[in-house]
């Protein structure tokens, strides 16, 4: 008998099945079930009770259009592809291998570019290194040799000079840079083709990290999110109530999904919870619209259970939401919205980022801020100075105007 769909519940077992039926190997299987679990949530968060073809094919443009990354993607995709190829009744099934990568034909000009060559082939003959590692030594060491012959280095007269000027390009500061130059010009001295070891120079130096800025979103937009919640509905009225507590009250994902019923004090109007990651007690008002949207669950929608966490799904089997499902639920009214996310972050924690900034922008001060996010010391909560635009402007300081004595010093030879 042919099978049309498979029932949520039964999908991982079913699928398990599948992959077997299919001869995958232990490793495939084992990344094919992880697939499988994101793809139960995915379901869930979309309340999808039956698995078909079609939702398979939609998580796969989800998965696309969120720019979810490649590791996901190689778990999901194949995972979906196999149960959709026994469902339409293929008798085999080949998860698609991903071409081998054929290294680039860089030059290696000149002199010094032959010797990064030789020392590339030696080096991956004694050691046991990734072919990705080769490649990565063959991209900065062919970019070291193109430079050297734009200066017209050769191994006799290569120097400190020459070194900086190349390591002095943003594109050549990271770490892996410096670990392949400095390997290569070790090589040299110990082969004898260099008088001085010129590795020396690039011991100690690190690569200067970038400073990350917290993704958040205007005001505007969080309403957006908020309102293409349709309220309506029972998965809706659930939906908004977690929304809220992110966008209005700043608790992470973690503490919305396992926020448990007698955390809410009715009486005194607070939320009351220990938080997961740092394990601090916070006390949280609880403000009139999220109190509403949360009775409006409680008394409307949420099953009947004796489990205490307050959001469950809404489908047997009856079980707490994940941080995973409430991800996805978020990326649903996200992309609902119209608001543009693909470029920044776009889960829970971004909407408390958000709830941070809009409380900079009024005013509030830095202590106030760091109680409301539970955060543990003011230390935390100063990274979102760097995204308070209005004071910073406000310790900008004037440019000084230069004279002209300045740029005509010397005949003005050096700014002529």
């Amino acid at each position: 008998m042919q099978i049309k769909s498979v029932a949520r519940k039964d999908l991982i077992p079913f699928a398990e099945k599948v992959f077997c039926i299919y001869k995958l190997s232990a490793e495939q299987i084992r990344c094919c079930l992880k697939g499988c679990a994101f793809l139960c949530r995915y379901m869930e968060s979309h309340d999808v009770c039956e698995y078909v073809p079609q939702i398979g094919e939609q998580c796969i443009n989800d998965l696309y259009e969120q720019s979810v990354n490649k590791y996901r993607c190689r778990q999901v995709i194949p995972a979906i592809q196999a149960l959709n190829a026994y469902i339409e009744g293929q008798k085999t099934f080949v998860i698609p291998q991903h071409p081998r990568y054929q290294y680039k034909d860089y030059p290696f000009p000149g002199e010094i570019g032959l010797a990064a060559l030789e020392f590339i082939k030696i080096y991956s003959e004694e050691n046991r290194v990734r072919k990705e590692t080769i490649r990565q030594y063959r991209f900065q060491l062919n970019n070291f040799s193109v430079l050297m012959e734009m200066r017209g280095v050769t191994l006799s007269t290569l120097s400190d000079t020459d070194i900086y000027a190349f390591i002095s390009s943003r594109h050549n500061i990271q770490s892996d840079r410096f670990s392949s130059l400095r390997r290569f010009l070790s090589y040299l001295f110990t082969a004898g083709k260099t008088n001085r070891d010129l590795s020396e120079l690039l011991f100690g130096m690190v690569r200067q990290k970038g400073t990350k800025l917290p993704s958040y979103y205007e005001k505007e937009e969080v309403l957006a999110i908020e309102n293409a919640v349709c309220r309506s509905s029972c998965k809706g009225k659930r939906d908004y109530a977690m929304i809220l507590l992110a966008s209005r009250l700043g608790l992470r994902g973690s503490d919305i999904v396992n926020l448990n019923l007698d955390n809410l004090d009715w009486e005194n109007n607070v939320i009351r919870l220990t938080q997961q990651k740092t394990g601090q007690e916070v006390v949280l008002p609880l403000l009139t619209e999220v109190g509403n949207a949360l009775a409006e669950y409680l008394r409307y929608v949420r099953p009947q259970s004796n489990i205490k966490t307050v959001f469950l799904s809404l489908n047997p089997p009856i079980r707490p939401l994940s941080i995973g499902t409430f991800r996805c639920i978020l990326v649903e009214y996200f992309r609902e919205s119209g608001v543009k996310f693909q470029e920044k972050h776009h889960g829970p924690h971004s909407l408390r980022h958000s709830l941070a900034s809009r409380m900079l922008e009024n005013g509030i001060s830095m202590p106030v801020i760091s109680e409301v996010l539970g955060h543990s010391t003011t230390e935390t909560t100063l990274s979102y100075l760097k995204i308070d635009i209005n004071a910073l402007l406000r310790c900008s300081l004037s440019v000084p105007s230069v004279s002209d004595d300045f740029y005509n010093q010397k005949g003005g030879v050096l700014y002529g």
